[in-house]
């Protein structure tokens, strides 16, 4: 009778594993398609930043953080002019 339920209730639970390799999978997947917009963000934030005449390094830092707002915000910015010294 014992063995009985024991083989009952590992059969129950089979499917809560699958789950766990789901979610895991999920996760791993999830975490590849984040890095993968942040280093997107870094490569354009700083182009941008470059051909602006801005700070590279300072775009490539806010690409990173938060690469959606930190795209939207540097396509917005104009370029730096020439500062003459008086």
């Amino acid at each position: 009778m014992f063995c009985i339920l024991v083989a009952v209730s590992k059969k129950n639970t089979s499917h809560l594993n699958d789950a766990k390799k789901n979610d895991k999978m999920e996760n791993g997947s999830m975490t590849l398609v984040q890095l993968a917009l942040r280093v997107i963000g870094i490569i354009v934030c700083v182009n941008k930043a470059r051909s602006l005449k801005r700070n590279a390094l300072g775009w490539g830092a806010f690409g990173f953080l938060l690469p959606i707002v930190a795209i939207i915000a540097v396509y917005c910015m104009k370029p730096l002019g020439l500062r003459l010294n008086k």
